[in-house]
């Protein structure tokens, strides 16, 4: 691996991330002349890195089963919501198994969003078009 093509990859001008990944490959595999002999191998990873990210882009504008959990348990406690949302005599047990369905809905989770933002949770979602 050459130090300077490692330090070239990471300055150059790119467009996208698959681009820096193409040169970081190619230097890891420089000489010291920074000559690199790329193969089949590189082309593999990149598609691969390309497909991975494609994959986590989806799965970010969605909540994940955990979160749902989570989050379902921190609307029930939330004076707010709670007030607003919960039926009489409901337990925060009940409230929260029902946040919870509906937090599985993209388009649902998205109109709660606000809510959700308030206790804690980091990003924007994306409701069905």
């Amino acid at each position: 691996m050459s130090l300077d093509a490692s330090i070239w990859a990471w300055k150059a001008q790119v467009k996208n991330s698959s681009q820096r990944l193409v040169l970081l490959t190619l230097a890891d595999r420089a000489g010291e002349t920074h000559r690199c002999y790329a193969k089949y191998q590189v082309r593999e990873q990149t598609a691969n890195h390309d497909k991975q990210v494609r994959r986590q882009q989806g799965v970010a504008n969605q909540l994940t089963d955990k979160q749902i959990t989570a989050f379902s348990q921190k609307l029930a406690h939330h004076p707010e919501f709670a007030g607003f949302f919960a039926y009489a005599g409901e337990s925060y047990e009940q409230l929260a198994a029902r946040i919870a369905m509906k937090l599985s809905d993209p388009v649902q989770a998205k109109q709660w969003e606000r809510y959700l933002k308030q206790v804690g949770f980091k990003g924007s979602l994306q409701g069905a078009a």
